[in-house]
């Protein structure tokens, strides 16, 4: 009996062991760009790009986490909420390579110069704190009223949501993970900076007014931006020009980026001056898609398409740009 038990603890440490052997995992090594030190405390994502599979963990003290997959064939891509990518942050598995090593360094994660920490890092939050409202998972983070403000970063994690109305605004940063979305008035005072992941970043917004304010669009170089427009979708003069404009020092082109203006309401519309040669004061970067709107550029630059079944009119020297053919 005693000898039987043994065997049947050996049998299973052996299958055990074969299971390790054959694991179907990515092990990641995650650093800071900036400082070249590891990143403890970091939520790594994982995703599948040809199969249903997402999984996540936590880096360690030396910013080492290993992440098991499904076992069969696969590419993934590989994201850290809160932070941005350079470099190869792509991989494949299959039957002949099951597991992966994948070193991958971020941006944005060095010390701020004058700006004081908000959490010891004795206390062990790791980057963490670096947000000054982080949700971690899919739930939502609903922001309203007066202008109490967020004085700092808000970091929203995979599949999470954020809303912003009323009066209220943030001084940093907002960064969104894949899936996360983010229902807010776009008027450059309460957001400045939008930072999506790779793949699909959707910001549902009602109203669209800017008046010589400007938002700027950043993230990896293949992030994608669709904005679902219900209410107003104005751009008018003042200060240095109402705009929205993409990051294309870090890769990303007014063709990743789509302002999807949804049902009848009032026209869209552009002006503020500076129509011509060197167009114009009100600049967006991105196609417009508005079937039922009309559009009036009077003056304002489109870098991209414009698409309406209204009236369409382009005016006081404005112009509407895509890439020439080559």
């Amino acid at each position: 009996m005693k000898l039987r038990n043994i065997t049947s603890l050996v049998v299973l440490l052996l299958a055990a062991s074969t299971v390790r052997v054959g694991a179907w995992e990515v092990c990641v090594d995650v650093i800071c760009g900036e400082t070249k030190a590891p990143l403890e405390g970091v939520s790594v994502v994982v995703t599948g790009t040809d199969c249903k599979d997402e999984r996540s963990g936590t880096t360690d003290d030396k910013g080492h986490v290993c992440i098991s997959l499904l076992d069969q064939p696969c590419c993934y891509t590989a994201t850290i909420p809160g932070f941005t990518i350079t470099g190869v942050a792509t991989f494949c598995l299959d039957t002949t390579k099951t597991s992966v090593n994948l070193p991958l360094e971020t941006t944005g994660c060095g010390p701020q110069p004058g700006c004081p920490e908000c959490v010891d890092k004795k206390l062990g939050l790791g980057v963490a704190s670096g947000c000054t409202v982080l949700e971690l998972g899919t739930a939502k983070v609903s922001i309203t009223g007066p202008a109490g403000g967020i004085l700092g970063d808000i970091c929203i994690g995979p599949g999470g949501s954020l809303a912003m109305s009323g009066d209220e605004f943030v001084t940093g940063t907002v960064n969104l993970a894949a899936g996360a979305k983010f229902s807010t008035k776009l008027d450059g005072n309460a957001v400045k900076v939008i930072t999506g992941v790779s793949g699909l970043n959707v910001i549902c917004v009602q109203d669209v007014v800017l008046s010589g304010k400007q938002i700027l669009l950043t993230g990896p170089a293949d992030a994608l931006f669709i904005f679902n427009v219900t209410g107003k979708f104005v751009l008018t003069g003042g200060g240095a020009g109402p705009q929205i404009r993409v990051d294309q020092t870090a890769g990303i082109l007014p063709k990743n980026v789509l302002y999807n203006i949804i049902g009848a309401g009032p026209d869209v519309a552009f002006s503020g001056g500076g129509g011509g040669e060197n167009c114009c004061a009100a600049i967006v970067d991105g196609t417009l898609l508005a079937p039922l709107r009309k559009i009036n550029l009077s003056p304002g630059l489109v870098n991209g398409e414009v698409i309406s079944a209204r009236d369409i009119n382009i005016v006081s020297g404005s112009s509407v740009r895509c890439p020439p053919c080559k």
